[in-house]
C-alpha cells in the first residue's frame, strides 16, 4: 500500500511539472528506486507470516475416548481393582507455530484497492478479504497438562500435540481450533475390575506397585480431542 501511494504521489508531481508530457527518465528512475525500496521493506515484513509463540488451550476428549480415559486404583478394603472415570477435560500449555500464508499478499492488497463506493456488497467483500488474509494454520506441541477436575498436572514426556486452523486477531495474538493426539498409559485389558491383582504371588495393595513401563501391565492408548486456544507469538 505504501509503495502504491508514493508511486501515485510522484506520478502526480510529474503531471503537474510536465503537463501532458510523459515524465522524463530521471523521474522514472526515482519511481523505480522507490519501488525497489518498498519491495525490500515488504520482504522484511514477511517474517510475520511464520511465527513462534506460546499458547494456552482448553481441551476435551470426544465422548468415545472419554469412556476409555480411566485411572486404575486398588480398593483399600477389598484389595480389588477399581477404575476411576476421568472427565477428559484439561488445560494445556504449548509451544506453537502459526503460518498465515496470505498475510500481506499482493492479490489481497490489489483487490482491496479495487473496492470503492460503487462496488456491490463492498462490506462483504472487505470482510472476505480480511478473513482470507488473517487465516492460516497452527501447529502445537503440548508440554504441560493440567486436569482441574482431577487435581492433576504433568509435564508431558511423550510428544503430544496437533494441527488446526488459526486466525490472526492482532499482530501477535492468534486464536486456533485444532485436532490433537493424546497418549494415555492404560492398564492392560487382561486385568478385570473387581478382581485382585497379584505380583510375584502376592496381592498388591497399591496400584503404584506395578511398573508403568512394563508391557505386561500397561500399554499406551491413543486418544483424540479438540482444543480451543489463544496464542501469543514472540
Amino acid at each position: 500500500m505504501k509503495k502504491t501511494i508514493f508511486t501515485l504521489i510522484l506520478f502526480g508531481i510529474s503531471i503537474m511539472t510536465f503537463g501532458q508530457d510523459p515524465p522524463n527518465q530521471t523521474l522514472l528512475e526515482a519511481i523505480s528506486e522507490l519501488d525497489t525500496k518498498f519491495n525490500k521493506e515488504y520482504e522484511l515484513d514477511k517474517k510475520d507470516k511464520v511465527q513462534l509463540g506460546i499458547s494456552f488451550a482448553y481441551g476435551e476428549l470426544s465422548q468415545d475416548d472419554t469412556y476409555r480415559f480411566k485411572l486404575p486404583t486398588i480398593d483399600p478394603l477389598t484389595k480389588s481393582l477399581r477404575f476411576q472415570q476421568l472427565d477428559g477435560q484439561f488445560i494445556l500449555v504449548s509451544a506453537t507455530m502459526t503460518v498465515t500464508p496470505f498475510l500481506g499478499a499482493s492479490w489481497i492488497t490489489e483487490n482491496k484497492m479495487k473496492i470503492d463506493d460503487s462496488t456491490k456488497c463492498k462490506n462483504w467483500k472487505k470482510l472476505g478479504l480480511w478473513i482470507a488474509e488473517n487465516s492460516g494454520i497452527a501447529i502445537n506441541i503440548n508440554f504441560l497438562e493440567i486436569a482441574p477436575g482431577n487435581s492433576k498436572q504433568k509435564f508431558n514426556q511423550i510428544v503430544e500435540g496437533g494441527i488446526g486452523m488459526s486466525f490472526r486477531l492482532s499482530k501477535n495474538i492468534y486464536y486456533s481450533f485444532s485436532r490433537e493426539l493424546k497418549f494415555h498409559t492404560a492398564l492392560n485389558d487382561a486385568f478385570v475390575e473387581g478382581e485382585p491383582i497379584y505380583l510375584d504371588g502376592q496381592m498388591i495393595t497399591s496400584i503404584d506397585q506395578l511398573d508403568t513401563s512394563e508391557q505386561d501391565y500397561y500399554h499406551n492408548k491413543t486418544l483424540q480431542h479438540w482444543s480451543s486456544r489463544i496464542i501469543v507469538n514472540f
